[in-house]
């Protein structure tokens, strides 16, 4: 029964009510219950008072396109947070950020039902691959073997490693069995943004 109990509560939450009770109670029963009684109070629907960046700085031109003007008539539910922060996850490795972290969570406000959204951010140094000498496939190609968009973990100090292995492999696919591939990593000091400078050397 408690396991009933906590289950309802839980989904009542993720839906933005976070007062909900839930009691359930087996009535004339012996070893099983036949007659399940539940009686649930869901309390008021909580909203996003406002949205509070904490850590680093959200580039301005991803928040303006990502985070909400108004939230007074947001629900402050489960969806809706992961899909904001996975929204902002997008955005910022589409500007290189690729090992940025973000974590969302909700924020009583003492006297008040509505809630806080806080994000919290890690942004890490912008990365820029830049890839040289390649004809046969496309720089969104060897991209694309990395998962740089769908991959739901942050990206490592590893990953120019792994990507330099998936674009051989590729080319080893493709009949390129003799191709080499070397990199330089520079960084611009004045923005601190990484450029990884790929040189692809193609032969068959």
């Amino acid at each position: 029964l408690a396991k009933i109990e906590q289950s309802i509560v839980s989904f009542y939450r993720k839906e933005g009510f976070f007062e909900t009770t839930a009691n359930a109670a087996c009535n004339n029963s012996n070893y099983y219950c036949r007659n399940l009684s539940l009686t649930i109070k869901e309390g008021p629907r909580s909203y996003i008072s406002e949205i509070v960046i904490e850590g680093d700085k959200i580039p301005d031109q991803i928040a303006s396109s990502v985070l909400p003007k108004k939230t007074k008539d947001l629900p402050a539910t489960e969806k809706f947070a992961h899909k904001l922060r996975n929204s902002l996850i997008k955005a910022l490795r589409g500007e290189g950020y690729i090992s940025a972290r973000i974590e969302s969570s909700y924020v009583d406000q003492l006297g008040i039902k509505d809630k806080q959204l806080v994000i919290s951010v890690a942004t890490d140094k912008p990365v820029t691959f830049i890839f040289n000498g390649n004809s046969k496939f496309t720089a969104e190609q060897f991209l694309k073997t990395i998962n740089l968009f769908k991959r739901k973990q942050p990206f490592g100090a590893n990953t120019i490693n792994i990507l330099l292995e998936n674009m051989e492999r590729k080319y080893r696919e493709a009949g390129y069995l003799y191709t080499s591939i070397t990199y330089r990593r520079d960084i611009d000091l004045k923005t601190n943004r990484v450029y990884y400078v790929i040189d692809i050397h193609e032969e068959s």
